[in-house]
């Protein structure tokens, strides 16, 4: 059984981590290591990460002395991994006890497979949230893998950035530092997952597994919540998509084959002249309403839920009076 490292970037997760180390120390695969990367916490996130280590051997973890950035220390997690396979696990989110299992099962069977992972659900907001499923179907086994390469290249694709949390065969990563914008420091936010995954896509096979295994958690402090706002700048997904192309072009491929991702990739280039209906703003004006409706019915709903109660506990004054004027008589 190969060995695993599960590496957890981390800085203020008081509130996450502990829940995301437990699905971690969990799994019910054996041979894991678990790298935790505190990135100069000022909360009580350095005593959680000691009190795993001290009672589980193979979770290892160190504080930054000052903060290095998100990127940065997403990165450093991979350069410290020992396992022959390499997954990021946000302090925020949480794995299925048999996840990692599930997929080195699968990835062991498959040397053509650089980067698998299971489906997830998607858990919006505070408290309880609002679940939604996320399946990767483009990405299936039984899916053509140069079609499904091509809908990877064509970029925009609205679950393919999920696969950043996947499993890689780690000699098969690329420099992930290659990947971190040193002014913005940003690898799993504003689409820089598409550039490290293009590169991916053409040296080997990206694959999504139909059960849901994993648990995503998008919050208002989240890394895509907090740099929202460069998504609906052109001139960042111009860069992205210069990236792209030219993994394209540069790709270790037949000449047929990376004459097909060029284009698809040079197609790309329509959404900034053109504004296609594709583009990232509408659909985030779109999702904004939802969200502000879904609020007004959960305000709503919590409204009549007080309101039955205080009635329910009116009836039940009247009932223990009732017994009690009945035991007297």
């Amino acid at each position: 059984m190969p060995l695993v490292t599960i590496g957890v970037p981390v800085h203020n997760g008081e509130d996450g981590l502990a829940r995301a180390l437990d699905s971690a120390v969990a799994q019910d695969y054996p041979n894991l290591e678990i790298l935790v990367s505190d990135n100069a916490s000022v909360d009580a996130t350095p005593e959680i990460c000691r009190r795993y280590a001290e009672v589980d051997p193979r979770v290892r973890w160190w504080r930054n002395e000052e903060n290095i950035g998100l990127g940065s220390n997403f990165v450093l997690t991979a350069e410290r991994a020992r396992g022959e396979f390499f997954l990021w696990l946000a302090h925020d989110d949480w794995l299925s006890p048999e996840c990692v299992s599930t997929v080195i099962r699968y990835m062991v069977s498959r040397p053509d497979v650089l980067l698998c992972s299971t489906s997830l659900n998607l858990l919006g907001f505070e408290g309880p949230g609002i679940v939604s499923p996320v399946r990767l179907v483009d990405f299936y086994d039984g899916v053509s893998w140069p079609d499904a390469r091509r809908r990877l290249f064509r970029y925009g694709h609205p679950r393919a950035g999920h696969f950043i949390y996947g499993v890689f065969r780690r000699a098969a990563m690329p420099d992930m530092r290659r990947f971190v914008r040193p002014r913005f420091d940003e690898l799993i936010s504003a689409f820089s997952e598409f550039s490290v995954l293009s590169w991916i896509g053409v040296r080997g096979r990206i694959v999504g597994l139909p059960g849901i295994l994993r648990t995503y958690r998008m919050h208002d402090m989240s890394a895509s919540a907090r740099h929202v706002a460069w998504l609906l700048r052109r001139w960042w997904r111009l860069g992205a998509y210069i990236v792209i192309l030219r993994h394209a072009i540069e790709a270790p491929l037949p000449w047929r084959e990376r004459l097909g991702l060029a284009g698809v990739a040079a197609g790309n280039f329509l959404q900034i002249v053109r504004g296609l209906p594709g583009d990232s703003r509408r659909l985030i004006k779109e999702l904004r309403r939802e969200v502000v409706m879904l609020r007004q019915a959960c305000d709503e709903r919590g409204a009549v839920i007080e309101r039955l109660e205080a009635e329910c506990e009116t009836r039940q004054r009247v009932i223990d009076e009732l017994r009690s004027k009945s035991a007297a008589g």
